[in-house]
């Protein structure tokens, strides 16, 4: 008989949070960039370690990122990635062919029009999950699965992000959803990148991001 003991992510999962709008003030207002570029950040530190294993997660999406209290960190929580059941080694190939996929929202181009899993597939959905942190919706929201599938894998529509947003963060995400894989940064250097535009912010932010969650619209 095997047992399994998993950590318990009181807070819920990233869906969760953006539906609650915890990323923003109010409903209708701008995302705390900092707040959104240290879950960012933290989520490409898992998926960094991940790859570094040889592993693609294959169904990265914001119902399995998962969110943990952690007094130690500056906005309350840690982020877990989890559902690892469509995972896959990728040690020796860099890219399958595959009929089994995860969450349409979040497939790159070749997923959907070929069926090939690689790493830079994660890296598309990654960009796709901070998209919807930022504007505190479901990616292709109001589009069938058919219709996203025309969008992305025939039309390469990609998301577009809201002007208050920096323009640094939004070329990293739109490099991220590139329709080539090959174009796609790794999550190695999204963690590098992502954590130079975070020291940076920080340098001239000093809003307690713990507190954020309680403020207000006036």
């Amino acid at each position: 008989e095997t047992w399994l003991l998993l950590e318990y992510c009181d807070m819920g999962s990233l869906m969760d949070a953006i539906n609650k709008t915890w990323f923003r003030s109010c409903s209708k207002g701008p995302a705390n960039m900092r707040m959104v570029l240290v879950t960012a950040h933290e989520m490409t530190a898992g998926l960094s370690f991940l790859h570094s294993q040889g592993l693609v997660h294959g169904d990265l999406s914001s119902g399995n990122v998962l969110l943990a209290s952690s007094p130690d960190s500056p906005h309350g929580f840690s982020v877990k990635i989890s559902d690892f059941g469509l995972s896959r080694n990728m040690d020796i190939q860099s890219r399958i062919e595959t009929k089994t996929t995860g969450t349409v929202n979040y497939m790159p181009p070749e997923v959907l029009s070929d069926g090939i899993v690689s790493k830079a597939a994660d890296v598309y959905a990654f960009g796709v999950l901070v998209w919807e942190i930022v504007c505190g919706v479901r990616a292709w929201e109001g589009l069938t699965p058919p219709q996203v599938m025309l969008a992305v894998a025939c039309q390469h529509k990609q998301l577009a992000f809201p002007n208050w947003v920096p323009t640094e963060i939004a070329k990293l995400c739109h490099e991220c959803m590139e329709a080539d894989p090959q174009q796609r940064p790794t999550f190695k250097e999204l963690e590098r990148r992502l954590g130079n535009h975070l020291g940076k912010l920080q340098a001239t932010d000093s809003m307690d991001l713990k507190n954020f969650r309680a403020l207000s619209c006036p």
